[in-house]
């Protein structure tokens, strides 16, 4: 049985912003600015911050619509309107009750040759189960799965998070999904507050193996180092990582088959994830690799992940990453249709791990 995982970048539709490269300080900056407004237009009464409202609405608004990479949704009463000529952005709503609506990114279509590239990466590999990060929904999973892997998987689930932009965690599998949960709603105390841990979640899957064994499949999307200050992204991941760490005790991971994985924006030799890596009974099978474990661009460092339990670990036959969806990444040549950033499959690698277990039929 092959198992993976696979950070797709989205499947169909996806952030425009996103589409910048990497983590760009441009794309870090807008990010930081959506995250202050939306921040602002929450607060009850806008006269004390009106200036700031106002700086960041016409900072984006009375530029050439193409270059907006977040909308302002007006459904009822007005949060602003543009002066004539385009000259200033006049503020209509005084607070928060004044008018309904919400900040959101706008969205573009995948590049259609890369929308195919993903499914060559997963057509190559062909697990068997296959965790997914940032794709659009369930909707979209059974869509790719028809148009795209010709019907490989079986099943299908996927729900959404904590993250506003569409980028949630799904899962693919030949074995039935008998249960599954979300852990959005987990919180820790964060000064007079509570705030969530999971940016996103830590999908937790049942899956039921063809002996009527189960396996259990947490999938993962840690915090990014994408924006926000580098203190305040190691303090989220390590409050993810602890909670991860925390859900498996439920388990026996001396007896009971379980998989952690997905995209943990870190690598190993970080403390941010140190309380879940130095968990002695969960193995990381990247560390079984020769020669590069890179996961991300060109790099040689691991922020992607597939760990196993004990009983897990000693069933593995063989362990791979497959690279060719990356564009021009330094250790192997691309898939011939991968020639630019924006056909590239994702500017993540698929790691991929077999076990001596029987395939579901």
């Amino acid at each position: 049985m092959r198992i993976a995982t696979y950070n797709v970048n989205n499947l169909f539709e996806r952030a425009k912003l996103f589409e910048l490269e990497g983590f760009s300080e441009k794309t870090a900056s807008i990010l930081e600015d959506f995250k202050t407004l939306n921040k602002l237009l929450r607060l009850p009464y806008y006269e004390p911050i009106s200036d700031k409202i106002k700086y960041l609405l016409e900072k984006y608004f009375l530029q050439p619509a193409e270059n907006n990479y977040f909308v302002i949704n007006q459904v009822k009463g007005q949060l602003f309107s543009i002066d004539m000529g385009n000259s200033g952005i006049t503020l209509l709503a005084k607070g928060r009750k004044d008018w309904k609506g919400w900040a959101e990114l706008v969205k573009s279509k995948v590049d259609n040759l890369a929308f195919q590239n993903t499914g060559r990466v997963i057509n190559e590999i062909k697990p068997d189960l296959l965790c997914m990060v940032e794709v659009e929904s369930r909707e979209a999973l059974d869509s790719f799965n028809k148009k795209s892997l010709n019907n490989h998987f079986k099943y299908n689930m996927a729900f959404d998070g904590n993250d506003k932009r569409g980028i949630e965690l799904g899962l693919y599998s030949n074995c039935a999904i008998t249960n599954f949960k979300s852990h959005m709603f987990e919180t820790y105390r964060m000064g007079d507050n509570h705030a969530k841990i999971f940016n996103r979640d830590c999908a937790e899957y049942e899956v039921t193996l063809a002996d009527n064994k189960k396996l259990y499949v947490l999938c993962n999307h840690f915090k990014s180092k994408g924006w926000g200050s580098n203190q305040e992204n190691d303090l989220k991941r390590k409050k993810q990582a602890e909670k991860v760490n925390e859900i498996l005790g439920k388990y026996d991971l001396m007896k009971d088959y379980v998989i952690v994985s997905g995209d943990f924006n870190d690598t190993p030799d970080r403390e941010p994830l140190q309380p879940l890596l130095s968990n002695k009974k969960l193995i990381n099978v990247v560390d079984n690799i020769n020669g590069s474990k890179g996961t991300y661009l060109n790099k040689n460092e691991q922020i992607d992940y597939l760990m196993v339990s004990i009983p897990l670990y000693g069933k593995i036959t063989d362990i791979g990453i497959e690279r060719r969806g990356i564009f021009n990444n330094g250790q192997i040549s691309p898939f011939d249709t991968v020639t630019n950033e924006q056909n590239q499959a994702s500017d993540h690698a698929l790691v991929w791990a077999d076990f001596n277990i029987d395939r579901c039929n």
